[in-house]
């Protein structure tokens, strides 16, 4: 593998990990006890000194002391010595505040060690994704086991080295879409034809973490739900499928575990609108249409009708791939 073929690229969008399950709202600094930046205090500063009357020295009552707090410092980093003072004590608050702050994650501590006793888990070593790119010329190319990739160095000058775990046969496969389908209680299925994404059919990921639903869960469900809903279906093939032309009859029958009040519950159902038949054709999908004979004498009509419509042996038995006689039956050989 060429030196060529190395490319630092940044995922864009780290889906859904574990870390980022972790609500915010349950970290010990989502709300700070005390969250008052210097300029929040100032200003808290002058409206508290806006209610103090100021008293002269000759013993009267002269406005408030607001006037001492409506300081700037000058463009040569002068200003009133008391308005300095002033400064050097919101700095130093700002010490206490910090510690004010941290009182959350100590209560939090001390109730998951020392009162719950909770123990922590043993350090383990960081773990990194790579995207391996080969050259152009390159079909395949094994990675042995414990291949150093270099990160960088810490923060003691020390190179940072990554190995993997395990023998790697990196090739051109790559994941072309993600796609997810959500079933509700009630059973009914939702689609997102672009799982990495904000609504699910390809919208911008807004979210600063790049996070997205992975199980395509919709906000609102039936009847105004914000993902579309999904038709399922499944597969079915044969070699006794591989038809030609002409008028063909096809039975599926399905074999369903036995259940109390099961047949009651097909029976209620519109089964045939509820279900599409398509076969494959040469260049498209063919519809078939649906029709479920309900006793024996239905079953005859049909036969004796299709046999009635028929005005040549190519009706019954169909076009064979080439020309020649057809034989119904290959014990007499006889047509």
């Amino acid at each position: 593998m060429s030196t060529d073929s190395c490319h630092s690229t940044q995922v864009p969008g780290s889906g859904t990990n574990r870390g980022n399950r972790l609500l915010e709202s349950l970290l010990p600094g989502y709300v700070a006890v005390d969250g008052r930046k210097i300029e929040d205090l100032k200003t808290f500063a002058k409206g508290l000194a806006a209610q103090l009357k100021f008293r002269t020295s000759l013993d009267t009552w002269e406005g408030d002391w607001a006037s001492f707090f409506e300081k700037e410092i000058d463009p040569d980093q002068r200003t009133d010595p008391h308005f300095a003072l002033f400064l050097a004590f919101l700095q130093n608050y700002l010490l206490a505040q910090t510690d004010l702050n941290g009182l959350t994650k100590k209560h939090l501590d001390f109730f998951y060690r020392d009162v719950l006793r909770l123990k922590e888990k043993a350090a383990e070593a960081d773990q990194a994704y790579l995207i391996i790119q080969l050259a152009k010329h390159v079909a395949e190319h094994l990675l042995p086991k414990n291949s150093e990739f270099k990160a960088g160095k810490d923060d003691i000058g020390k190179e940072i080295l990554f190995k993997n775990e395990g023998d790697q046969v990196i090739n051109k496969t790559e994941v072309a879409s993600l796609k997810s389908i959500f079933r509700d209680q009630n059973g009914r299925f939702y689609k997102s034809p672009v799982a990495n994404s904000a609504d699910g059919n390809g919208a911008e990921i807004l979210h600063p973490d790049g996070r997205w639903n992975p199980f395509g869960r919709p906000k609102t469900f039936f009847p105004s739900s914000d993902r579309q809903s999904a038709i399922l279906g499944f597969a079915v093939a044969s070699p006794a499928l591989g038809l030609a032309e002409g008028f063909r009859r096809i039975t599926l029958t399905l074999r369903l575990k036995a259940q109390a009040g099961l047949l009651e519950k097909l029976k209620s159902l519109h089964l045939n609108s509820t279900f599409r038949f398509l076969l494959s054709g040469e260049k498209e999908w063919i519809e078939a249409t649906i029709g479920f004979p309900t006793d024996e004498e239905d079953i005859e009509d049909q036969v004796l009708d299709f046999l009635n419509k028929a005005n040549t042996w190519q009706d019954i038995a169909g076009l064979e791939p080439q020309a020649g006689p057809v034989f119904d039956n290959p014990e007499l050989g006889t047509h």
